[in-house]
């Protein structure tokens, strides 16, 4: 990420989904909301000020309670 950040780019985008276990796991997914945690932190951390994150409504499992919790 610093080799990024240090060859000029100023933004990233991380595709997190979903920020429910359950949903990920019913989908498919091999990440974790644990995971995309570490990674926006990580990002955030080397010094990314705009970062992008791509959430998916309608997956597998999701209702809508636990899509606004």
């Amino acid at each position: 990420m610093r080799a990024l950040r240090d060859g000029g780019v100023t933004r990233l985008s991380l595709g997190i989904q979903q920020l429910n276990d359950d949903v990920l796991r019913r989908s498919g997914r091999i990440h974790l909301v644990a995971d995309a945690q570490r990674a926006y932190q990580m990002v955030r951390h080397v010094g990314f000020d705009q970062v992008n994150v791509d959430l998916m409504v309608g997956m597998p499992g999701e209702t809508e309670t636990n899509f606004c919790r």
